[in-house]
Parts: C-alpha cells; sequence; structure tokens
C-alpha cells in the first residue's frame, strides 16, 4: 500500500516536472506560442503540440507509478482517474476558451496514456517479477 501511494504521488511529480519542462522547451524555441499562451489565443498546431506535451507527460507519469508501485494496477487506476477528475475541473473552467476537440482529445487520452505508460514501465520490471507481484 505505501509503495502505492508513493507511486502515485511520484507520477503526480513526473506529471508536473515534465509537463514544465517540454512546455518551457516549447516557449523558448517557438516565440509565436510564446506570445499568445497568455491569453491562450493558439493556433490548431500550437494546441496540437500542447496536447502532445500532456501525452508526453501523461505516458512518462504513468510509468513511474508502475515502477514504484510494482505494477500495482489499483495505484496506476487510482493515478489516471486522479488525473481525469483534476483535469475535467480544470477542462470545465476553460471550456469556453478552447475548441471543443481539444478537450475531447486531452480529456480522452488520460487514462489510455496513463496505462500506456505504467504498461510500457511495467516490462520494465526484473522478469521475475509480475505487475502486481507482492513479494
Amino acid at each position: 500500500m505505501v509503495r502505492g501511494i508513493l507511486g502515485v504521488l511520484a507520477g503526480f511529480v513526473v506529471f508536473i516536472g515534465a509537463a514544465t519542462l517540454l512546455n518551457l522547451l516549447m516557449r523558448s524555441r517557438w516565440r509565436a506560442y510564446a506570445s499568445v499562451e497568455a491569453a491562450m489565443n493558439f493556433t490548431n498546431g500550437m494546441m496540437a503540440a500542447r496536447l502532445l506535451v500532456g501525452v508526453a507527460a501523461t505516458f512518462a507519469a504513468g510509468a513511474v507509478v508502475a515502477r514504484v508501485s510494482r505494477g500495482d494496477s489499483r495505484s496506476i487506476w487510482a493515478f489516471g482517474l486522479l488525473m481525469l477528475g483534476l483535469f475535467c475541473a480544470e477542462h470545465y473552467a476553460l471550456w469556453h476558451r478552447l475548441p471543443i476537440w481539444y478537450h475531447i482529445v486531452w480529456l480522452g487520452s488520460i487514462l489510455p496514456m496513463t496505462l500506456a505508460g505504467a504498461e510500457w514501465g511495467g516490462r520494465r520490471l526484473s522478469p521475475s517479477r509480475q505487475p502486481g507481484d507482492r513479494r
């Protein structure tokens, strides 16, 4: 149980860190993006790039949750559902500022990317350990 909680916490740290670093990189390399970010006046390409940042950060976070929790499916699902809940609330507040396709793609990607990252992270467990194994 402790490993599961630590896994979820580590997942949030990795998500925030990866999303922040990738966003800072995008801002520093893409001046047009940096100039419209505060107003959220994004082009479709900018929104697609933001979605890719979120997908990459979510995938990485899912992998970390799986590694730290030793593949505990309850921790992986808890992380994914917590992320979905947090972002549903956030996107509800932003609903009028972005097109519906953006919300659908982002919210629809959270659980699959968490699970895909966890699958990848779980495969990296030692061969003698299987996801969910509590030895």
